[in-house]
C-alpha cells in the first residue's frame, strides 16, 4: 500500500509516499481503508525529533491520527464494529502506548497511509454520521477534543456567549452542539 513515511528525523518536506505493508489487525483490532486522514502538530513534532530522547520512533514511520474510512477487516473479539462500517476517529501513535495509559487508547499504525489498523474498543472512534462528509469527519477529531475540553475548563454557563477565533466551520458546528447541550447560545465565525 501507499503511505506518507518519515524514513528518518526531519521536517515534513523529507517525508515520502513509499509502498509499505498493508497493517494486519490482530486481537481486538479494526483495519480500516483510509478515505481522508487531517495533519495536526503531533503529526509533525513526533518525526521531527523534537521527543526524540522521550519517544524515540522506529523507522519509516507512518505519521496520522485523525482519519475517516471504511472498515475493511475486523480481528478475533472486534463486536462492535463489521466490515462496511463508515467510521471517524482519533489515534495515538503506537510509539506513545507508555504515554497513553492502561486502558487501551486507540493506538494506530498510522493514517495518512491507505490502510490503518485501531484498537477497536476506543470511545475515540465512532460510525460517521451520513450528515458528515469524510473530510470534515478528518478533520474533527483533534480540534473536537480540543473544543470539549476548552468548554470543560472555561465552565461556560447557560446564556453566556463564547466567541470562536479562526476555527473551521465543522468546528463551528460541533460547538454549535455543545450549545444545545446547555454550554451556551451564540457563536461567531470570525476570519
Amino acid at each position: 500500500m501507499k503511505a506518507v513515511v518519515a524514513t528518518g528525523y526531519g521536517p515534513p518536506e523529507e517525508y515520502t509516499v513509499a509502498d509499505v505493508p498493508v497493517p494486519q489487525p490482530g486481537p481486538g483490532q479494526i483495519q480500516v481503508r483510509i478515505a481522508a486522514a487531517s495533519i495536526n502538530p503531533a503529526d509533525v513534532r513526533l518525526p521531527s525529533g523534537e521527543f526524540r530522547d522521550t519517544v524515540p520512533l522506529r523507522f519509516p514511520h507512518v505519521p496520522g491520527n485523525d482519519f475517516a474510512g471504511t472498515v475493511s477487516e475486523v480481528g478475533a473479539g472486534v463486536t462492535a464494529y463489521r466490515v462496511g462500517d463508515e467510521i471517524f476517529g482519533q489515534a495515538v501513535p503506537r510509539v506513545l502506548r507508555a504515554m497513553a495509559g492502561a486502558t487501551r487508547p486507540s493506538l494506530s499504525t498510522g493514517s495518512l497511509a491507505e490502510y490503518a489498523v485501531f484498537e477497536a474498543d476506543t470511545p475515540f472512534l465512532a460510525r460517521r454520521p451520513a450528515g458528515l462528509n469524510v473530510e470534515q469527519a478528518a478533520a474533527l477529531p483533534t480540534i473536537g477534543l480540543t473544543a470539549r475540553v476548552l468548554m470543560a475548563t472555561a465552565e461556560v454557563q447557560p446564556g453566556e456567549t463564547v466567541l470562536v477565533v479562526g476555527a473551521p466551520a465543522v468546528s463551528v458546528r460541533r460547538w454549535s452542539r455543545y450549545s444545545r447541550e446547555g454550554a451556551g447560545d451564540r457563536y461567531r465565525d470570525r476570519r
